[in-house]
């Protein structure tokens, strides 16, 4: 709350510099800048390490400026210079409140994922050998992980959990849809989130959809998407694995489209594949008995059948949802009549259940088509034994 309130006041002091300036009136302009830089050292106060050292550097910009303006100082006579302070395009601070949105605190633990056995595992090593600290030189801790596979297999889910299982703030972010609104300015935005998580830190960084912006530089790129990859590359190779307290997580479903020079600078390739019967069982019993509807069905089978036809675990999770709705329907016939009448008798209305039947299962697979094929699957399994580690 404090730190959104000084930015706030940054952005009315800096506001009124512009205007004073523009109006001519060099010494309140001056006066304003000034306190730009006072504001920007408060909020370096409350950072360290390199988050600190820029936030210094910017606040004496800002100083710079001031005594400029007062006549203290020539630093400043360009007026590319000038203009690009007064346009605010050297520091992010216009985009820190559009990143704060993808902030999160994690309530999912790893008791939340259902199966993967594998998979956990090689993530949990992961972040326990990059929170040791007492470890020989040879034994490199784990910073940056990419999980790759099919569509709806849980990779937003894992790194949730690796947040919640330790209260790390969690930086979700859906590249596609985060940096179209701020389009030509993504660079910055994807500079800001991890600025903002080394402010936080520890923390996880979490970038979903990562081929969207880490498309190989032989495609047809254009311009504003070729900064993107450019300030992504930077970041990665900053992390430090002796002292990072920052683990980045990219997810892609396309890791074939994956810029090589990405691919160098993660140290964990992680497959997150398609549920094995064991977990298609648990996604089925957590979605349903978990949930208060019993079965009169061995779960075991219906697991096997969506193994069979490749279902992802979001699929399967929908299927258990669909299952519950094809028994509610069945039960409540009359409950689209219902829906015409006062919202009081409705919220008194008794619905009836029963259990769920393996009719109601069949009914949910004939709503719902699996997405991946045993073409994908393969294409899958050849880039992991490529790339994979």
């Amino acid at each position: 709350m404090y730190e959104k309130k000084l930015r706030e006041l940054f952005k009315k002091n800096k506001k009124k510099a512009e205007a004073a300036l523009d109006s001519g009136d060099k010494s309140l302009a001056a006066s304003h800048y000034e306190s730009c830089g006072d504001i920007l050292m408060e909020q370096a106060k409350k950072k360290r390490g390199k988050a600190k050292e820029e936030k210094e550097k910017i606040a004496e910009k800002y100083y710079e400026i001031s005594k400029n303006l007062n006549g203290e100082s020539d630093s400043l006579d360009d007026e590319d210079d000038k203009r690009k302070v007064k346009t605010g395009d050297d520091d992010d601070e216009d985009f820190s409140d559009y990143v704060d949105r993808f902030v999160q605190e994690s309530d999912t633990t790893w008791d939340d994922v259902a199966g993967m056995t594998e998979t956990k595992r090689d993530i949990k090593e992961s972040f326990a050998l990059s929170a040791i600290d007492d470890k020989p030189a040879a034994v490199q801790g784990i910073h940056t992980i990419l999980m790759y596979g099919p569509p709806g297999t849980g990779k937003t889910l894992l790194a949730s959990a690796v947040a919640g299982s330790h209260n790390y703030p969690f930086f979700n972010v859906q590249l596609s849809h985060a940096l179209s609104k701020y389009y030509g300015e993504s660079g910055k935005i994807v500079s800001q989130i991890f600025q903002a998580a080394r402010e936080k830190a520890p923390a996880i960084v979490f970038l979903d959809e990562l081929d969207s912006i880490a498309m190989s530089r032989g495609q047809d790129l254009d311009e504003a998407t070729r900064r993107v990859l450019s300030t992504l590359l930077t970041e990665l190779s900053g992390f430090d694995a002796k002292n990072s307290d920052i683990m980045f997580m990219g997810a892609t479903n396309a890791p074939w489209d994956l810029d090589p020079a990405v691919l160098s600078r993660v140290e964990r390739v992680i497959y997150v594949p398609l549920p094995d019967v064991d977990t298609a069982r648990k996604i089925i019993e957590l979605n349903t008995i978990d949930d208060g509807i019993g079965l009169n069905v061995d779960p075991q089978i219906i697991a096997q059948e969506c193994v069979k036809h490749n279902y992802s675990g979001r699929e399967i999770k929908n299927i258990a949802k669909e299952a519950v709705r094809e028994m509610v329907n069945d039960m409540n016939p009359e409950l689209q009549e219902l829906a015409t009448k006062p919202v009081d008798d409705i919220k008194e209305y008794e619905l009836k259940v029963r259990q769920l039947t393996e009719d109601d299962f069949y009914k949910a697979f004939d709503h719902i088509d699996p997405k991946t094929s045993e073409r994908d699957l393969k294409r899958y399994k050849e880039w992991g034994e490529e790339f994979g580690s």
